[in-house]
C-alpha cells in the first residue's frame, strides 16, 4: 500500500506487469492488472495498493524533479513525514 501523496514537481506512469490491484488517481479509484497504464500528473492525489492474489509488479516513470522531498504524504499507514 503506497501512501495517499502527490509530487509538486514530477509526474509518474506507471504500467502494470503482473498481478491487479487498485489505484486511486484524483477523485477516482479503480482496478488494475496486467497491461494497464496510470498517468499522474504534477499535484494530483494518488495511491497504489496491490491485490490479495499474488504480487504487484509494475514498472514506474517519473518526469520531473524527481526526489524524494517531492513527496507529499496526505494518509501513511507507516506514519513517514
Amino acid at each position: 500500500l503506497l501512501s495517499l501523496q502527490r509530487h509538486k514537481e514530477r509526474r509518474e506512469y506507471w504500467v502494470v506487469v503482473q498481478g491487479t490491484g487498485r489505484a486511486r488517481k484524483g477523485d477516482q479509484t479503480f482496478d488494475i492488472g496486467p497491461g494497464d497504464t496510470v498517468y499522474i500528473e504534477i499535484g494530483e492525489i494518488h495511491r497504489l495498493e496491490a491485490g490479495p492474489d499474488a504480487p504487484l509488479v509494475l514498472i514506474e516513470v517519473q518526469m520531473g524533479n524527481c526526489i524524494e522531498d517531492d513527496i507529499e504524504r496526505l494518509e501513511d499507514i507507516y506514519n513517514r513525514a
